[in-house]
């Protein structure tokens, strides 16, 4: 089964008066529109960069059972990976659950990405 993470890109000022929409109740958010957004595309660039998308990867298809075992896996920094994966968490892009003495097993439960990018301007978001 396929599952989509759908990724939205709006500027930081439409993100910002989205956000207050929400606040005050005057904004609805649609079942199809992004659950992850982003300020720009260099943003996203940095996000799925080609190292972080074999992260994913690695993590998806050889399911590591710490964050240990996943810089073995992939020869990268411990401590670079576990900074990367938290900031993936906080755009839910990874699971960390937290197993027996501590450890955090990363989970990816998606397997395509959708991006939006809307041209319209701050003032019409």
């Amino acid at each position: 089964m396929s599952v989509t993470l759908s990724i939205g890109i709006m500027s930081k000022e439409a993100y910002q008066k989205r956000t207050l929409s929400i606040a005050r109740g005057t904004y609805k958010r649609t079942a199809t529109e992004p659950k992850v957004w982003l300020i720009s595309l260099d943003s996203l660039a940095k996000l799925l960069s080609p190292k972080n998308k074999t992260l994913l990867e690695f993590i998806r298809d050889r399911r590591p059972q710490s964050i240990q075992e996943l810089a073995e896996m992939t020869g990268r920094n411990k401590g670079n990976i576990s900074r990367t994966l938290r900031r993936m968490r906080n755009y839910g892009m990874v699971d960390l659950q937290k197993k027996e003495r501590g450890a955090l097993v990363p989970e990816v439960k998606f397997d395509r990405i959708q991006i939006e990018y809307g041209l319209e301007s701050p003032e019409a978001a």
